[in-house]
């Protein structure tokens, strides 16, 4: 039996998506083109790729943003509201625009109420549904994990919501299948890695960023 790749390790940057730069997402008829929208699957699990004939899986990473938060603080809302609290001072506001003042206020109690920055109910959701999605595509590589006892990896990168983020993901694959439960390892940070074009470590990169001629041209 030929192999992909060794062992399993499900490492956690910072998990899943709550932003999806520079595409569409939605289900149904609600479909947002900004930069922060909610992750939702684009494909039918059943239909992914399989691994070829001949070979088996023996390693899977996950890799991702955290899961859909709150903002990390009033700012935006409260510059809107200050545009539109003069707007209507001045009785410029159209039918729509006038309920417009009102659910932003809504929206920012709301994110007051989750805690700025922390993950959502939603947010969490998302993690458990692809800690779940993740053991239905490759049933047969986690029951080898278990029954040969490997270790999986959780890695964050240190901040709150990805390290909830990670802890929810972790949660749900113990929770689905409880022989892997003794099998995760303790969460583990690393800034450097996962922070690496802000880290000491990081400097060659920066340095390309600031000065290649290459990429300055491109």
């Amino acid at each position: 039996m030929k192999r992909v790749v060794p062992v399993l390790a499900a490492t956690l940057s910072a998990l899943l998506v709550a932003s999806v730069p520079a595409q569409a997402t939605g289900s149904g008829s609600l479909t947002s083109y900004g930069t922060k929208a909610s992750y939702a699957p684009q494909q039918n699990a059943h239909g992914y790729q399989r691994a070829p004939r001949g070979y088996r899986p023996v390693f899977t990473e996950t890799v991702s943003r955290h899961g859909s938060r709150a903002a990390t603080s009033s700012k935006d809302g409260d510059l809107v509201l200050a545009l539109w609290d003069r707007a209507a001072a001045e009785d410029q506001l159209t039918p729509v625009g006038r309920q417009f003042g009102p659910d932003v206020r809504t929206l920012l109690a709301a994110m007051a109420t989750v805690g700025y920055g922390n993950l959502s109910g939603r947010g969490e959701q998302e993690l458990r549904d692809t800690a779940a999605r993740l053991q239905q595509r490759l049933p047969d590589l986690f029951r080898r994990i278990a029954d040969n006892a490997e270790p999986i990896d959780v890695v964050n990168s240190g901040e709150a919501r990805a390290v909830a983020s990670g802890t929810v993901f972790a949660g749900a694959l113990a929770s689905d299948d409880p022989a892997l439960a003794p099998l995760i390892r303790p969460a583990r940070s690393d800034r450097d890695l996962l922070y690496f074009h802000k880290s000491a470590g990081g400097a060659a990169y920066r340095d390309y960023v600031d000065h290649d001629q290459r990429l300055a041209t491109t």
